[in-house]
């Protein structure tokens, strides 16, 4: 018996990367899973691999959500979750960054989200689940990639707001910000039959080698379903009363008195100090490493205290 049995579940994005992944398992967990993407051809194929059903969905177009939950709605009578999951990323500076090419992505990562919190919403039954993909880049920001950083804040604020104006249906709303994955959307040379996919991939994983303090990129595939394990459980009814939860799988760094800087990571929700091993955290998790927060780092023979957290 699957925790999802008798559960509805639309996700966008779902033809490959992220979203697949999130679909695979929500059907091996017994949900009906809906696949709503624009890549007709791999959603439809994957759809028949999994035994689940595909809908045509341009998220940036609310009549298409319209006749997309109209479709489920007419094949199974409801609909308990949503993952807005759908993305894209576009590298580029701020100042080399043209208007289009913001609004392109915004299209699709902020408007998408709310399209389809606005459409689905009305519809989901009570007690029902929304998980909007954000990102690790919409808590702490990340240089060449302002417009997919600045859309992915957004998307937390989206969140926070949905999280309350839906609270007295019982609908809870949380958001996962994954940091990077190797998947097509962040390694485009995936998609090109001539390109030297190895090669791209060995770049990116240098490149968050410098970036991340774990010191390498998620590997896509099975990789993707992995480095969000929390999707599950946000949509599970087990988690009934998590809502308006940021879920940060990752590290970062915190600034501890002048220019002191520690390195850290998150594992399992137990925080452990690369630079310092033999220190532990005594306070609440720092998951953003881009903000100030209440707690001390404990070590022998006298406490660092980190600042408060600024409410």
């Amino acid at each position: 018996m699957g925790k999802l049995d008798g559960r509805v579940v639309i996700v966008t994005g779902a033809a490959r990367g992220q979203g697949e992944q999130e679909a695979r398992l929500f059907r091996e967990e017994g949900a009906q899973v809906v696949l709503a993407d624009v890549l007709d051809e791999p959603g439809e194929a994957l759809a028949r691999d999994i035994g689940a059903r595909y809908v045509h969905l341009d998220v940036g177009d609310e009549e298409q959500w319209r006749d997309a939950v109209n479709v489920v709605k007419n094949a199974f009578g409801r609909v308990d979750g949503l993952v807005n999951n759908a993305g894209v990323l576009r590298f580029n500076s701020l100042v080399d960054t043209p208007l289009d090419e913001f609004m392109q992505v915004v299209r699709v990562n902020q408007v998408g989200c709310f399209l389809g919190i606005k459409t689905v919403a009305p519809v989901m039954e009570d007690g029902g689940t929304i998980v909007n993909t954000a990102s690790y880049t919409g808590v702490t920001g990340m240089a060449a990639v302002g417009s997919y950083a600045a859309s992915k804040h957004a998307v937390l604020g989206l969140t926070r707001v949905a999280a309350l104006e839906l609270a007295g249906r019982g609908i809870r709303v949380n958001a996962l910000c994954p940091g990077a994955i190797d998947t097509a959307m962040s390694n485009p040379a995936q998609l090109d039959p001539g390109a030297d996919v190895e090669g791209m991939s060995r770049a990116l994983d240098q490149l968050y080698r410098k970036l991340v303090p774990l010191g390498r990129i998620a590997a896509g595939g099975g990789g993707a379903a992995r480095a969000v394990p929390d999707v599950r459980g946000l949509v599970v009814h087990h988690r009934a009363a998590v809502r308006d939860r940021r879920g940060v799988a990752g590290g970062g760094q915190c600034r501890l008195t002048g220019r002191q800087v520690l390195t850290f990571l998150t594992v399992r929700q137990k925080v452990v100090a690369l630079s310092r091993p033999n220190w532990t955290w005594d306070g609440e998790p720092p998951w953003n490493s881009g903000s100030l927060y209440r707690g001390t780092w404990v070590s022998a023979p006298r406490p660092i205290r980190s600042p408060s957290t600024r409410r």
